[in-house]
Formats: C-alpha cells, structure tokens, sequence
C-alpha cells in the first residue's frame, strides 16, 4: 500500500531495508549450500572412479582381497563401497551442471538486495541484466520440467 501511494506510513521504509537484508542473507546462504553440494558430488565421483585401488598400491597399501566366487557378501561390505556405474556418474555429472546453473542464478539474483541495501556497488544497468539472465535460466528449467511431465 506504501508503494502504491495508497496508505503510506513511517516505517515502510524500514521494512523494505530489513526485508532486502533477510533476503540478501537467505541468497547468501543458498550459494553456500550450492557450493556444499558441488563439493560433496566432486568428492562422491572421485570415489566412484575404478582408478581408486590402483593409485592406493602406489602408495604402498595393500590391495584389499577379491572374495572368492562362492563366498557371500556381508551387508557392511555392501554398504561401505559405493555404487560405480556409469549411470551413477552421469546423474552425478547432471546434477552438477545442475548446481552450476543454479549457482549462477542465485549469482545473479543477489545483487538485487545487495545493491537496495547498499552492500553491493553495482549500477541498476548490471543489477537489471543480472535480472533479466537469472528470469531466462529459471524459465529454461520450468520448460523444460514442463515438458518432460507432458511426454509422460
């Protein structure tokens, strides 16, 4: 109603600022969780990869055992090695091109609050093309989720 000239009142102003700090704090937060889960998949692909015994020998380990053809499994075993198929690595992959599109989005999206609050110098030119590229990456993915339910 402030904004609108309808009703205004004294503390509206305020509350906008405070309200672009809570944002800015909420986006600030997302990009490290973005940035969390980009470390954890790098690091569960590392494990994934075949080539994880042959480097433990070179440093002097013991390779670990095969078990012999009839012997059976115990599920503490089962548990403890990661499953590496190559499907695995591609959802990971994807999912990691995911997070880097929506590192770029949040990247985008937090100069807005920044720059209201002042916590970002960016001039309102910067601000409405970072605007205008997170509106266009978000629509790609809401297409492209639209579509996929469509062809079910």
């Amino acid at each position: 109603m402030d904004a609108l000239g309808v009703w205004t009142t004294s503390w509206a102003r305020v509350v906008f600022i405070e309200s672009s700090k809570f944002w800015f704090y909420s986006l600030v937060f997302s990009l490290l969780g973005t940035g969390w889960q980009m470390l954890w998949i790098c690091g569960r692909t590392e494990e994934m990869k075949p080539n994880a015994s042959a480097e433990s020998t070179k440093l002097g380990e013991k390779e670990p055992e095969a078990p012999s053809p009839g012997a059976k499994r115990s599920s503490q075993d089962a548990r403890d090695e990661p499953e590496s198929g190559p499907e695995d690595e591609a959802l990971a992959v994807e999912r990691y091109h995911t997070l880097v599109k929506n590192l770029i989005i949040q990247g985008c999206d937090i100069l807005i609050p920044g720059s209201l609050v002042g916590w970002i110098d960016a001039s309102p030119l910067v601000v409405s093309t970072a605007t205008v590229a997170s509106t266009i990456l978000v629509g790609i993915d809401r297409w492209t989720t639209v579509r996929k339910q469509n062809q079910r």
